[in-house]
C-alpha cells in the first residue's frame, strides 16, 4: 500500500507515457521528510525495474550513495520483500531470483538482470550500463565521480535514474 506522496512518484515515473509510448522522464527526484516510505519506495522501486522493465531484457540496476552501508540501506529492504513474498519466494526456490551480499540477480526465459550495491570507493564503474540507477542521499555524496561513473547510457531505451532525499 503506498502513501498519497509515492503513489504520485511511482504514477509520474512508470506510468506515464508520451505519444511514441515511451517514457516521458529519464530522472525523477522523492523528496520527503524522514520516515515517509522513501526507503522502502527505492527498494520496491528497484525490484520493479529488475523484474519488470517492459523497456529491457538485459537489465541493469544499481543502488548508488557515498558508501557501501547507505547503498543496503535500499538494497536490504528489497531482500526482505523477496523473502517475505511467497510469489517471490518461488522465484528464488526455481533459480529464478538468487540472492547474494550485495546483488539480486534475476533470470527468465530471455530476460535477465541484477540488482547491485555500489558506492563511492567502487572501482572500474564506468564499464556499466544501468538501466535503472537508484541514488540515495544526493547531498552526502563528496562529488559527483559516482554519478558521472555511473550516468545513463545513450544506448538503453528509457533507462530511469530515481534519486531518493530529505526534503
Amino acid at each position: 500500500v503506498l502513501y498519497d506522496k509515492q503513489r504520485e512518484f511511482v504514477s509520474a515515473v512508470f506510468d506515464a507515457r508520451d505519444t511514441a509510448g515511451l517514457r516521458p522522464y529519464r530522472r525523477g527526484v522523492f523528496s520527503v521528510p524522514k520516515k515517509l516510505g522513501k526507503t522502502t519506495l527505492e527498494a520496491a522501486s528497484g525490484l520493479k525495474m529488475l523484474m519488470f522493465d517492459e523497456f529491457a531484457k538485459s537489465r541493469e540496476v544499481y543502488s548508488i550513495a557515498h558508501d557501501l552501508d547507505q547503498a543496503r540501506l535500499a538494497f536490504t529492504p528489497a531482500v526482505k520483500m523477496i523473502r517475505r513474498s511467497p510469489r517471490l519466494t518461488q522465484l528464488v526456490r526455481r533459480g529464478r531470483l538468487k540472492m547474494f551480499k550485495d546483488v539480486i540477480e534475476y533470470e527468465w526465459g530471455d530476460e535477465s538482470g541484477i540488482f547491485r550495491c555500489l558506492a563511492s570507493d567502487s572501482r572500474g564503474l564506468h564499464g556499466i550500463s544501468p538501466s535503472c540507477l537508484l541514488v540515495d542521499e544526493t547531498w552526502t555524496m563528496q562529488d559527483y565521480d559516482l554519478l558521472e561513473a555511473c550516468s545513463l547510457p545513450p544506448t538503453r531505451r528509457c533507462p530511469l535514474e530515481l534519486h531518493f532525499t530529505y526534503a
